[in-house]
């Protein structure tokens, strides 16, 4: 609370850099002005609980997203909301020209992209070990399609890049956390 809003952003960029469980709390009161435009810019507009979405595309929600998953609840529709955050990021970056892709490889990794948000989708929507194998098989392959694409652009922001990194790696405890508490205690 009364903190300025470019310490807020700090805090909140401080809390992605380690990829760790859990979520921050802030007084939503005090979001206003410019850190609401940021908020929104890079994480998406807030959606009420009976506003859910039609069709997956690249710039919206999924239609299990509503406010306030709480991740270990559900761990499954998390993953999928934070993985939305991301592509929402990096959306952001490249329609101002900040994020250094090549045309080739930019293609190829919002192909990946768009399947892995799909996995996850799919796995929030009905999880199943089916739903769960497949988000982790596409994961893995976006990590590893992360790697070499962001080689460039971690020249220029090694500190981004490695924030990213560890964002990915959150999902991955995400889904981890669902298969143990979430789906294997079906089966109890």
């Amino acid at each position: 609370m009364n903190l300025p809003e470019i310490v807020a952003v700090d805090q909140i960029q401080a809390a992605r850099d380690l990829p760790t469980g859990g979520y921050i709390i802030f007084a939503a009161e005090r979001i206003s002005g410019g850190f609401h435009g940021f908020l929104t810019r890079t994480q998406g507009a807030p959606e009420m609980a009976n506003n859910r979405r039609a069709s997956l595309n690249a710039f919206s929600k999924p239609s299990h997203v509503v406010e306030g998953i709480i991740p270990y609840r559900q761990p499954f529709a998390a993953a999928a909301d934070r993985f939305q955050a991301l592509k929402k990021e990096w959306s952001f970056l490249l329609g101002n020209e900040q994020l250094s892709l090549g045309e080739s490889q930019l293609e190829s990794w919002r192909k990946e992209a768009d399947e892995l948000a799909l996995a996850l989708e799919k796995l929030a929507d009905n999880p199943d070990n089916s739903n769960l194998n497949n988000a982790k098989r596409n994961l893995r392959k976006f990590q590893l399609k992360f790697r070499s694409s962001m080689s460039v652009h971690a020249k220029e922001n090694p500190y981004q890049v490695q924030t990213w990194k560890n964002r990915l790696t959150s999902l991955e405890m995400l889904l981890n956390y669902g298969e143990r508490v979430r789906l294997n205690s079906k089966r109890w």
